[in-house]
């Protein structure tokens, strides 16, 4: 039975199913090392048995590495992701988060197809995908992902707790005698198994839809766990796919709590010469063809040899490490708000500049000789070198062979958000924040947040910067439920978001009239500037910290096309005129609690 008491076996459970069925769909390792991947894919290239080739795909992928590439004599070959039958494909995504476009639609395309052609620069190729996908990526990451792009990995796992342990004398010699470089010390691969495959049966069929439920995205988790249950049948020796076997595969799969003790037998123990149970042959059709169970669909690898689970070895010194209770499928969740449009790339509006920095995320074809990519322009030239000028002529570039470096787009909007917490006594902001943070959301604007007043503050006379992933980070979440405090640092945190705002228009190829500060606070404070640069408590205040607050916020106004806001709470008793004096300094307005002007 294939164990899931710790991370190290939950990890090895599932890449002992994916090795056994190609179509269980990629495995999503949240929170795990990246530099761990690399031995993972070792181990699962192992597991699979026969020749596999291991490609590590990132943000700097485009369509033309993943689709095509460079044969002999600069001739169009097969690209990085066309799979051949002789040789098993396991493609690795350190963080898909941080994927780029090609990847993740190569992954929406592939994980789970029967069937793929690429037609690109003249080359034609089609093949049956049967790659194994395995995926790391930081589980406050996930929920902004593509729904459509984590349904194609309904396999989770919790891997936080999974680390690369020292060697033992042991498991070096072992390691030696093995002759698997790259595999970590935690997995080791078993000698295969062989034998029929069992079949599912109608409880465990039944068992398989309880399961899953009223699942979002029901179609690809079912299957997942069906086929996993026949995985765990064969690890069983048994010949039949049963309710248990389900109960089992759903629990390693992170689908539900460990199963009851009537539905979780004993850890079976391999005898030294098992014999494996016959399983149920299918039952045949009247044209002669075999009919397989509905839930579970005959694998086309019958006869080729099965293996079973990678059984982990990790030392027991520092015990082993508990599956963390996390979840697995934020997309379930209905609080969960992906990335607008992640799987298509920003707009591009009309007469905006190309971006001439930022990180290189590949190569394309030059509108004009700026910011050239010269190994790229060499290899386009030396393509067509023989047709041009034959093949001992010098190698020549023209126009047509020039590449630019492609560059990640850059944000052209910005939002700096200050929240005094002080002023947020009892009065929820979220709904007058709304429309901002929306419009920021769908412009994928870059986010900067300026906190002051509350009482996790590391020093209470001083407001708190720090830039955001976008409205999605989970520190946003975090700043609109903390507490206030006493100390209105309110003179600082403008200082700070003029410093800011700054920065990103100087930094960011920022578009007139999209860039917005918006001010939540009552314009109440009572810790002047100074105090708060020397973080020095003053003996007198009166004034002068609202005094410092107005004189900073006029430094907005001298920023061109910055539109400025300030929501105050609606219950505001006392000093009325505080917002509007401060709206009136940075050339801004007082919006209504509900987000109105």
């Amino acid at each position: 039975m294939l164990p899931a008491d710790t991370v190290a076996d939950r990890i090895a459970g599932t890449l002992t199913c994916a090795a056994f069925d190609h179509r269980l769909g990629g495995v999503l390792l949240l929170d795990l090392r990246p530099d761990l991947l690399d031995g993972l894919a070792a181990g699962l290239a192992g597991a699979v048995g026969g020749p596999a080739r291991v490609v590590t795909l990132g943000a700097d992928d485009t369509d033309d590495t993943l689709w095509v590439s460079t044969g002999s004599g600069f001739a169009p070959a097969a690209g990085r992701l066309r799979e051949s039958p002789d040789e098993t494909l396991i493609v690795v995504v350190p963080d898909l988060s941080r994927a780029g476009l090609a990847v993740t639609r190569a992954a929406t395309v592939l994980i789970g197809a029967d069937g793929a052609v690429a037609d690109r620069h003249g080359t034609h190729a089609a093949w049956r995908p049967r790659a194994r996908w395995l995926a790391a990526c930081p589980a406050a990451a996930a929920q902004r992902l593509s729904p459509h792009l984590l349904d194609r990995f309904p396999v989770r796992v919790a891997a936080a707790g999974f680390g690369t342990p020292p060697r033992t004398s042991a498991q070096i010699r072992a390691a030696l005698d093995q002759d698997t470089p790259g595999l970590p010390p935690g997995l080791a691969v078993p000698s295969p198994l062989t034998g029929p495959l069992p079949v599912m049966s109608a409880a465990a069929a039944t068992a398989v839809t309880g399961v899953v439920g009223e699942s979002p995205s029901p179609h690809r988790r079912d299957l997942a766990l069906a086929r996993a249950a026949r995985v765990v049948a064969v690890s069983d020796r048994a010949g039949t796919v049963e309710p248990r076997h389900v109960h089992r595969a759903a629990e390693l799969l992170g689908l539900r709590s460990p199963a009851p003790a009537s539905l979780a037998p004993a850890t079976v123990e391999p005898a030294s010469s098992p014999e494996p149970t016959s399983s149920p042959e299918p039952a045949t059709t009247g044209d002669g063809t075999a009919a397989w169970p509905e839930a579970v669909e005959a694998d086309t690898a019958v006869g080729q040899p099965l293996r079973p689970a990678l059984t982990s070895v990790l030392p027991p010194a520092a015990g082993p490490a508990a599956v963390p209770e996390q979840m697995l499928y934020p997309e379930d969740s209905p609080d969960a708000l992906p990335d607008f449009a992640s799987l298509r790339p920003p707009w591009q509006r009309a007469g905006t500049r190309r971006p001439g920095r930022g990180p290189v995320i590949g190569t394309e074809p030059a509108g004009r000789p700026v910011d050239i990519a010269y190994l790229a322009t060499v290899l386009e030239a030396a393509k067509f070198r023989r047709i041009r000028h034959g093949a001992a002529a010098p190698l020549r570039i023209h126009a047509s062979d020039l590449r630019s470096n492609r560059r990640q787009p850059q944000p052209d909007a910005a939002l700096v958000l200050l929240l005094d917490h002080t002023s947020r006594r009892g009065w929820d902001v979220t709904a007058a924040l709304a429309p901002y943070l929306g419009w920021a959301y769908t412009r994928r604007a870059a986010v900067s947040l300026i906190e002051l007043g509350h009482r996790d503050a590391v020093s209470e006379l001083q407001a708190e910067r720090r830039r955001l992933s976008g409205v999605l980070d989970p520190a946003l979440n975090v700043a609109l439920d903390r507490a206030p405090a006493r100390a209105t640092p309110l003179a600082h945190g403008l200082d700070l978001a003029l410093q800011e705002m700054r920065l990103r228009r100087r930094n960011l190829p920022i578009r007139d009239g999209e860039a917005w500060l918006v001010v939540v606070s009552d314009g109440r404070g009572n810790v002047p500037l100074e105090a708060s640069q020397r973080d020095v408590l003053p003996r007198s205040v009166s004034r002068a910290g609202v005094d410092d607050a107005v004189t900073v916020a006029g430094g907005f106004a001298g920023l061109r096309a910055v539109r400025a806001v300030v929501l105050a709470p609606p219950e505001l008793s006392h000093y009325r005129d505080l917002p509007f004096a401060l709206a009136g300094a940075m050339a801004g307005i007082v919006a209504r609690p509900d987000g109105a002007p």
